[in-house]
């Protein structure tokens, strides 16, 4: 799993209410300084939505928003692709299995997503079984 990067520039507002929520157009967004981290990245970039006026950052768009332990995510996705159980995840890693299960709660949701947008549009062309 490859190391997720802050974008360059957000792709769309996050409030679900707001116009801009389904895509990007351009200048819907301003810089709004940064904020400041104990973990890398240290410095973080934050935006206020022109219409909407809701703030949000760089980190937003990750998918290691709001987890304390940003540094499990891949180690986790490797360990269940090995088949490995939570709790023997858990004691590897030095953590409850409560915090694995988030994880793979969260990279199945991810999965889902990936998979949504990648598939082909529209009807199926050949019969299914």
């Amino acid at each position: 799993m490859p190391n997720a990067s802050a974008p360059q520039v957000p792709p769309f507002c996050p409030n679900p209410e707001c116009p801009f929520h389904t895509g990007p157009t351009a200048c819907w967004f301003v810089k709004a300084g940064f904020h400041e981290r104990q973990q890398e990245p240290r410095r973080v970039q934050r935006y206020r939505c022109r219409y909407c006026r809701r703030h949000f950052s760089d980190q937003t768009f990750l998918p290691t928003y709001w987890l304390k332990r940003t540094n499990l995510l891949a180690a986790v996705f490797h360990g269940l692709l090995a088949c490995s159980g939570f709790r023997q995840l858990a004691r590897s890693h030095d953590v409850s299995p409560n915090t694995i299960a988030t994880h793979a709660a969260r990279l199945g949701r991810h999965c889902l997503l990936f998979h949504e947008q990648s598939r082909p549009r529209g009807p199926a062309t050949e019969a299914l079984v």
